[in-house]
This record gives C-alpha cells, structure tokens and sequence, in this order.
C-alpha cells in the first residue's frame, strides 16, 4: 500500500508545482511523474465497484473485476467540442458527482493508451480538470506511450536506458501541435470569427499564441517579428491569408507557411501547409474532417501561393 501511495503522491506533487508555475521544467517533471506514477480515473462499468473489491486491490493495485465487465470512461469536452480524457492525482480531486462512484487506480501510461488507440477521436488528456486544469497534448501523450513501451522492451532485453524528453523534441511537439491541430481546429470550428481576428491582429495574435504554449518561464526561442500575416482579396468575396512563420530553430519538422481561404459567398474555408521535415518538404491540405490530404512537394520559394491557387483551380 505505501508503494501505491507513493506512486500517486509524486504525482500529485508535480501536477500542484506544474500549476503553480508552468514552466518547461515543470511540465517535463510533471511528464516523467506520471509516466512512472498511478492516476486516479473515473469508470462506468455494468458491473458495480464494491467494497470488498477495493479492499481486495490494496494488497497489490490490481482490483478484479468479474468475468465480461464493460468498463467505459468518463470523457470530458472542451468548448470546441474536442473530448478530453480526464485523471486525478488525488481521489479528492473528483467533485463531478456523475465520477465520483466508480473510480480506478491505473497507471498514466494506460490512459495515453487509450487516447493513442482512439485515432483522434480524444484529443488529448487533462490532469485534475476541476482544479489544476492541466491539459496534456496528444503529441505529449505519444511520446509518454512510445518512452514506456521502449523501457519495457529494454528492460526484457536486460538493456536498460534511460530515455529523457530533449528540448528539440520539446519544439517539435509544440509546434506540430499548434500547426497541425489547433490552428486548423480554430479555423473549422470558428469560422469567419477566428479567421477575421486573423486578419485584424496579424503577427501578434499568433505570436501570443506559441508564446503561451511554452509557459511563463520557458526559454521562448522566436521573435514577434519572425510571425507576418497577409490578407488578400483575390476577387471578390474570397479572401486568402498567408501565415510566414520563424524557421524550426530548435525542430527538424515545422511548417514555415500556411495559407488559409475564405469563401464568403459560400463560407468554405481551406488550411494549407508547407512544411519542412528534416531535409524533405510536403504541400499539404488539413481537412475539416481531420484527414492531411498530402499534395506534394512543397513548391520552389515564392511560387507557394500560385501552387495553392491552382490546387483550388483558380488560375485556369
């Protein structure tokens, strides 16, 4: 039972410093806590919880339940409509009272699981949402299952190593995770009103934006002269905004420019991005359905806005 109560307090721990400084560092800490820690997850199952279950569970965490159980988690949505996975460090953390009747001790890394096997379905994980409101990228979540799964192989393997979040690594989860999935979220699910605060705000809005990404004390490593935004009318009613954004710095995989449309005649919006990874470039679409439609090649410096018109079929 100490070891249990060991296991969720470096969590709890963490997850209270995260949210008293959001820092780099501490959400790194907070990211190596709970993938060697146990979370506390709501459950609905067919079968009830009992009494005696939970007892049984304290001798080793394992709590068995009868043959053909069901067991659903709770999800929680955002204001966009995106579902999150909710945890808890601490069983006094759940005040939704809908949670609070089945709860399970597991393991963090089960739950990015869960997320992982979804395909997009849940967007993320969110760490005490009633309290702390820790929300954990999916691109965070990936990296928790993929470290996990390689200490696992290499402890079978009798070669152990120890596997650390790198800063580069850090700046590609970021990045991919504004560009990728926020951004064209944004886009989709608001519409003229996001895209028309675009236009007015330019470069500062999206500046801001990867600035509160990295927390308050964290190294931010581009200027807000590096993020340009232009709105083009390119006949009528059909509105055209290219996004220049800084070079990867820090990344080997980044998108240096997006272009996004606006047909106001019929409200039809599009998400372009060319981006760089590694050594090779890729012009792609982001679907309002969340598919990457991938054109190709990004093309040669300077000729990008004619590749997307043509794409469109807006030069013939």
């Amino acid at each position: 039972m100490a070891d249990i109560q060991k296991l969720t307090k470096i969590c709890e721990d963490a997850a209270k410093k995260f949210a008293a400084d959001r820092s780099k560092e501490n959400m790194v800490a907070l990211m190596n806590a709970l993938e060697n820690g146990l979370v506390f997850v709501p459950v609905m199952t067919d079968q009830k919880i009992t009494p005696e279950m939970l007892e049984a569970s304290k001798e080793d965490g394992k709590l068995v339940l009868p043959q053909g159980t069901t067991i659903k988690n709770h999800l929680l949505q955002t204001t966009e409509g995106d579902l999150i996975f909710p945890v808890f460090t601490n069983a006094n953390e759940i005040t939704a009272e809908n949670m609070k009747d089945q709860v399970l001790l597991m393991p963090f890394y089960e739950c990015a699981k869960v997320v992982m096997k979804s395909e997009g379905k849940i967007k993320g994980a969110v760490v005490n949402p009633f309290t702390d409101n820790i929300g954990i990228i999916e691109g965070l979540l990936k990296t928790c299952v993929e470290r996990t799964e390689a200490l696992k192989k290499a402890k079978e393997s009798g070669q152990l190593k120890k596997v650390k979040v790198t800063e580069k690594e850090f700046h590609t989860i970021v990045r991919n995770q504004i560009e990728m999935r926020n951004l064209p979220t944004m886009v989709y699910k608001e519409r003229q009103s996001f895209v028309q605060k675009l236009i007015d705000q330019r470069g500062d809005l999206l500046f801001n934006m990867y600035r509160s990404a990295y927390g308050s004390q964290v190294p931010f490593p581009y200027e807000k002269k590096e993020f340009a935004v232009m709105s083009l009318n390119v006949r009528e009613n059909f509105e055209l905004i290219s996004i220049d954004l800084p070079s990867g710095k820090s990344s080997d995989t980044f998108c240096y420019k997006i272009y996004i449309t606006w047909d106001k005649d019929k409200d039809e919006f599009h998400y372009f991005v060319m981006q760089k990874q590694k050594k090779e470039t890729s012009f792609a679409e982001l679907e309002e359905n969340g598919n990457i439609a991938r054109i190709g090649e990004a093309p040669a410096e300077g000729t990008e806005l004619g590749a997307v018109m043509d794409y469109l079929g807006m030069n013939d």
